[in-house]
């Protein structure tokens, strides 16, 4: 396959992105790619989606009409070669722009688009490795690199980051202006910069080790990887195909799962005989954690709201050997030792891998979570035993999604907080999430008061 036919992929499946599609759906729909190929339209799709807002701008800034103004079929064509321009070393320019030029139909557009790319390359100065930003460059001159370091510019095209904090994060950071502004008003200008770098760097490859069939040792030996830093199963990989035709996942000694996914199981305190429920289970990762933890033996019953995603958790028990698992559409009781509520969420924690998230991440979509999440912590406390654990969990580092909802579950259902942990996302290691567990409190069972606010 050619690669002109892998970028004229990438620029339709951005704006299939933009019209609501989720990028990795749209990616394993494509058939035909060599893994070379393969990588290189994941790369270009995650990589202009994430970047958007900011390739938007610099476009606009050696345009010479507005980006509204342009015919509507050349934009994500520009978009995928501003990203290849702006971002990656190991593309050249003129293959960018030619194979840009090339793939547009209408010859009047033809003209307008080999300018303004060729405009851009000129725009782009270097690119600086060194993640301390360069003193001697203003901030209206730079943006941050793709993973480390700084695209530097000719011209000044952002604003003043020392004036306009919140303005220059959202143009040279690409994420939403009220998700910026929440960050900064919480974390401060440095640590929001790190969120939002992590938010766009490519996530690494993590995996956990099956602890009934190997060891973490014993993968990262196998496989050259590197041991995680937090959670004693986790193991970092620099495998560069898919990790699903590996021997060790295909023998079940591993699960693909995030670091910080992988801290959720233990807030259970899983142990062999043990009783546990997870209710938002699919695709499994957290069931099938909570099972090798009990050393399969107990019970975990894994159900979700969506019927349909049950079968990739029956999929992954049937894989790693479990039997202590039980996939079900309904559950009964109100005996379980433990019960996980590994919540939707607006998915701020992970926007390095749900690409499409930032551009749908507004107050009306969280308000609407908000709802949801205390209904399901409101229908946990009916299936556990007294003196159970409740297990609140989120990939969002929102505190309206976290903290606060576990303070409200806690004052209504007579819990007391047995402890909690927010982790912000690193571009060397796991997501964002929190993840907190619960305790009945007072005598009698755990239940809601009369108001329900």
């Amino acid at each position: 396959m050619k690669r002109i036919r892998v970028r004229e992929i990438a620029a339709r499946i951005v704006r299939e992105v933009e019209s609501g599609e989720a990028a990795r759906t749209r990616l394993d729909k494509v058939e035909g790619l060599d893994a070379r190929d393969r990588a290189l339209l994941t790369e270009l799709v995650y990589g202009t989606v994430r970047h958007r807002e900011t390739l938007e701008h610099l476009l606009s800034a050696v345009s010479s009409r507005g980006l509204d103004e342009v015919d509507p079929d050349a934009i994500p064509v520009l978009l995928v070669a501003a990203y290849q321009l702006v971002f990656l070393d190991h593309v050249a320019a003129g293959v960018a722009v030619s194979e840009a030029v090339e793939s547009i139909r209408a010859r009047h557009v033809k003209g307008f688009v080999n300018g303004v790319l060729r405009g851009l390359g000129r725009l782009v100065l270097s690119r600086q490795v060194d993640d301390r930003a360069p003193d001697a460059i203003p901030s209206n001159r730079r943006l941050p690199g793709r993973e480390r370091g700084w695209v530097i510019l000719r011209e000044d095209v952002f604003p003043d980051a020392a004036k306009a904090p919140r303005e220059w994060l959202e143009l040279a950071t690409s994420h939403p202006r009220g998700l910026v502004a929440r960050w900064l008003e919480r974390f401060g200008f440095e640590k929001t910069l790190e969120v939002c770098r992590a938010g766009n760097a490519p996530p690494p490859l993590c995996v956990r080790a099956n602890v009934l069939k190997t060891t973490r040792d014993a993968l990262v030996t196998e496989l050259a990887g590197r041991p995680g830093t937090e959670a004693p199963e986790a193991v970092y990989l620099e495998h560069k195909g898919d990790p699903a035709k590996l021997p060790a996942f295909l023998e079940g000694r591993l699960t693909v799962q995030d670091e910080t996914a992988m801290l959720v199981a233990p807030f259970a305190e899983p142990r062999p005989g043990a009783r546990v429920l997870d209710l938002c289970s699919a695709p499994g990762g957290k069931s099938t954690h909570l099972a090798e933890l009990m050393k399969d033996e107990g019970l975990v019953v894994a159900t979700d709201a969506d019927s349909k995603r049950l079968d990739r958790v029956r999929e992954n028990v049937a894989r790693l050997g479990l039997e202590s698992v039980k996939v079900q559409e309904t559950v009964e009781g109100r005996d379980f030792d433990a019960v996980l509520v590994d919540a939707p969420c607006s998915n701020t924690g992970v926007l390095r891998r749900r690409v499409e998230v930032r551009t749908r991440v507004d107050e009306l979509e969280r308000g609407a979570l908000h709802a949801l999440q205390r209904e399901l912590l409101e229908k946990a406390l009916t299936y556990l035993r007294p003196g159970g654990l409740l297990v609140y969990a989120t990939c969002s580092i929102e505190k309206e999604e976290n903290e606060d909802q576990v303070a409200w579950i806690v004052a209504k259902g007579g819990l007391a907080t047995r402890q909690e942990r927010f982790t912000l996302p690193s571009r060397d290691g796991g997501d964002g999430g929190y993840v907190a567990s619960m305790m009945w409190a007072r005598p009698g069972s755990p239940g809601l008061s009369s108001d329900r606010g």
